[in-house]
């Protein structure tokens, strides 16, 4: 999980469809760029989170609900991408690690990077939600 403790001051009114639909779309941009690194000219994800925090916001048209529908789709298939290849560079450098590999190392800044990227996600939600602390 993201939260270990927590204490539970009162209603947090900032939260409700529009925080949790930007944020997500913020958690899935911040790691696209492993899905972008392995494919530059796919253009389809980044197009998707364009529509979704446009969505998000109210400001998709009338005649968009289609191409929100399919941007939804493809920013979920975005994250799936994402999470394929942290899961296939975690296993490369967890197989790398117990053959003494010295690419195994980067079995190591793979688990700092997900450190990070956790304390991200968490100063994130905070600006969402207006707690002191977020970025």
């Amino acid at each position: 999980g993201v939260c270990h403790t927590a204490r539970d001051l009162g209603r947090i009114e900032a939260w409700n469809e529009r925080t949790a639909r930007l944020l997500a779309v913020d958690y899935v941009e911040h790691v696209l760029h492993l899905y972008e690194d392995a494919y530059p000219d796919d253009g389809r994800h980044r197009k998707a989170i364009e529509v979704a925090r446009r969505y998000a916001n109210g400001q998709v048209t009338a005649e968009e609900p289609y191409t929100a529908a399919w941007a939804a789709r493809d920013a979920i298939g975005a994250a799936k991408d994402a999470i394929r290849a942290i899961r296939a560079t975690a296993a490369h450098n967890a197989f790398s690690a117990v053959t003494g590999d010295p690419i195994g190392d980067d079995w190591a800044a793979a688990g700092v990077a997900a450190a990070a990227e956790r304390q991200w996600q968490i100063k994130r939600l905070w600006r969402y939600l207006g707690i002191e602390g977020g970025e």
